[in-house]
């Protein structure tokens, strides 16, 4: 279900009196009773010291000995595939689809609508623990809009929506939506100079099961927790700033987190094309995060030490250092529109 565009409306102590007189008061001498004394006697004999060292402050691993599953080439290439995969796989935007189809099996009757919302601040909100008459169970609540396409001040919006909350469909069909967190995002283009733009906040988790997005994000139960704008246009290229990240993708390396992240094509001023700025993580198949640390620029027309400006980023495995990754970055800026 898609709903037309409506106008979004989101809407110390006091001291004492100045010229006060503290008057002392002294307890009388006689009968206080005399207080035990409980300290150890002198000669206790301490604990004896067995050798035994403590954990570290922080943590305690038991084969601190063991060393990285991933050399440095490895790193390289899972960095590679687990960026492909985040930026080509991952379409942000299903989950507004998917809410559209989890709720076209409403009745008249359920979910059940809070209408002030809408007519006040131009968007829906819907709660369940109620069945469809055809057998759509309904539970949770959500709030929020997915707009149709429309024009405003010469840009053209394709797709934009918000929705936020904790709700599940079970579909007549047999097929369902879990989804809770918060997600919003638009896209935009412009058509003098032909540009695009995209934005994404998706901060939750979202499971589809059933046929209509088997194969997807939604199908493999990914935890989504990131922020992501770039534009793209024919002339310029493509930029993209990444924080945040996400775990349950498909392939090798499952998870990926980007902090601080920014790369961008020459067109769009950056000074080292070939490589981002920022930290990009990834996790291998005993759960151990691999940190690799990039020196290219950290905005459009920021500059970068042109020694350090080759394309590859440092590898941090237990704090320390184990060499380099050169991973094939290209798919950060090698799209139109938008990378997936």
């Amino acid at each position: 279900m898609r709903w037309s565009w409506v106008g979004l409306v989101l809407a110390a102590g006091c001291g004492a009196p100045e010229n006060s007189v503290e008057t002392v008061v002294e307890a009388p001498a006689s009968d206080v009773p005399a207080v035990e004394d409980t300290a150890p006697a002198a000669d206790t004999v301490p604990p004896e010291d067995t050798g035994d060292t403590l954990p570290g402050e922080y943590i305690y691993d038991e084969d601190e000995d063991a060393g990285a599953l991933l050399a440095p080439d490895e790193v390289s290439a899972a960095l590679t595939e687990a960026v492909g995969a985040f930026l080509t796989d991952l379409d942000p935007f299903l989950v507004l689809a998917a809410i559209d189809d989890a709720v076209s099996f409403e009745d008249a009757g359920c979910p059940y609508y809070y209408t002030d919302y809408y007519r006040l601040y131009g968007y829906y909100y819907w709660y369940g623990g109620c069945d469809t008459e055809e057998g759509t169970s309904f539970d949770g609540y959500l709030y929020g809009i997915h707009y149709d396409p429309f024009t405003s001040s010469g840009y053209y919006y394709p797709d934009y929506g918000w929705w936020y909350g904790d709700g599940s469909v079970d579909r007549a069909d047999g097929q369902s939506l879990e989804i809770s967190g918060y997600w919003s995002m638009y896209q935009w283009l412009y058509s003098s100079p032909a540009s695009a733009y995209v934005y994404v906040y998706a901060y939750g988790d979202a499971e589809w099961d059933g046929a209509d997005y088997a194969g997807t994000w939604l199908g493999d139960a990914a935890s989504l927790s990131y922020t992501m704008t770039g534009a793209s246009d024919p002339q310029s290229g493509a930029w993209v700033q990444l924080d945040g990240g996400v775990s349950g993708l498909s392939g090798g390396t499952d998870s990926v987190w980007f902090d601080g992240v920014y790369m961008g094509t020459a067109g769009y001023g950056s000074s080292c094309p070939q490589e981002p700025s920022g930290t990009i993580s990834i996790r291998d198949d005993a759960g151990e995060w691999y940190d690799v640390e990039f020196q290219g620029p950290t905005y459009a027309g920021g500059s970068s030490f042109p020694p350090e400006c080759d394309g590859c980023g440092d590898i941090w495995y237990r704090g320390t250092n184990i060499g380099q990754a050169c991973a094939d970055l290209s798919v950060m800026t090698d799209w139109e529109g938008v990378p997936w």
